[in-house]
């Protein structure tokens, strides 16, 4: 039933690697709230429209930018959203009628998508031996990072934040000494602090810093178009010993970017990117042509193929649906 149906949305997990300002996780907000509405016809009111946009905002949508300005912008566009379902009063110990806006440090955060850290035990016997105490420290983390996300007060703020530094602490350790990662992965772990809004991630790690260990339901976005061999090649050296299949010194890091969002896709799950169409017809796409035929399942493609919008400009972009359909691409 309809009911059944809004329980399995809110379960899905949006991740958009690149996400800027926000435009694209916000739309998908709007997208999934409208989409629910058609199921149930009584989510109209504002205060039901406050609390479903809340509820969805931190079990659905996730963004990551390397600009920390632009993920302060997309925080700022989620504010805005939630403080349009509700109405002025001219109460001041009620806050004006405003509920007090929820902390988003952990679900849109500062780091370079592109790079992930090696964990050294991935085996499934590392699995069946690794210390219990690692999930129960993941989950208390959770809980508290649930528990600051609603958090209303400076103090509860504080003392939330205090108790997350402690529990990556012991986090860290207890993976240290299962001997998950070397000594520089951990020490890179160790450093991340979410609420540092100044700091750019050197990494992106979904398990560690979402809690999403199985991959994402849906990766969607508009990943930056800049060319490789930019600035001396500044960022083919910094990719290029990152085992990317679709990595060309010449090419752009939008090719990274769609390789990278079908590693973080769960299986069957989708991606939908906005990219440039040069890929398709450029030398140095001939490393995610082949990738895209080897691993992906195509869905919809829309090329613009130079459709010219304005007197004096075209759009050179196309828009690319797919799937990861092959199971044992993901374990």
């Amino acid at each position: 039933n309809n009911q059944n149906i809004i329980q399995e949305i809110k379960k899905i997990k949006i991740l958009d690697p690149a996400c800027g300002s926000g435009a694209f996780p916000m739309g998908t907000l709007q997208k999934i709230v409208n989409l629910i509405q058609k199921c149930d016809e009584k989510v109209y009111s504002q205060k039901d429209l406050y609390e479903l946009k809340l509820e969805l905002i931190e079990k659905c949508l996730y963004g990551i930018d390397i600009q920390p300005i632009a993920v302060q912008i997309c925080k700022l566009r989620f504010f805005i959203s939630l403080i349009c379902e509700q109405n002025k009063t001219d109460k001041l110990e009620d806050n004006y009628g405003f509920n007090p806006l929820p902390n988003l440090e952990t679900k849109f955060v500062a780091a370079n998508s592109l790079i992930g850290l090696k964990e050294k035990n991935k085996d499934l016997a590392g699995e069946l031996f690794r210390n219990p105490d690692i999930d129960i420290t993941k989950n208390d983390l959770q809980i508290l990072r649930h528990n600051h996300f609603n958090a209303s007060t400076a103090v509860e703020k504080a003392l939330c934040r205090k108790e997350d530094a402690k529990l990556r602490k012991k986090l860290i350790e207890l993976l240290k000494s299962d001997n998950m990662y070397d000594n520089e992965e951990a020490k890179q772990l160790s450093e991340w602090n979410p609420y540092d809004q100044n700091a750019v991630s050197s990494f992106f790690d979904s398990d560690w810093m979402f809690n999403i260990k199985d991959g994402f339901d849906i990766v969607i976005g508009n990943p930056p178009y800049i060319q490789l061999q930019k600035d001396g090649g500044k960022l083919a050296n910094l990719y290029e010993n990152h085992n990317f299949k679709t990595f060309s010194k010449m090419g752009d890091i939008y090719c990274l970017f769609y390789e990278k969002g079908f590693d973080l896709l769960k299986s069957n799950g989708h991606l939908c990117f906005i990219t440039s169409n040069k890929w398709m017809r450029a030398g140095y796409g001939e490393k995610l042509r082949d990738f895209l035929a080897s691993n992906t399942n195509p869905k919809l493609l829309i090329d613009f193929a130079g459709v010219k919008v304005f007197e004096s400009a075209t759009v050179d972009t196309n828009i690319l649906l797919f799937s990861n359909s092959k199971n044992e691409q993901k374990t």
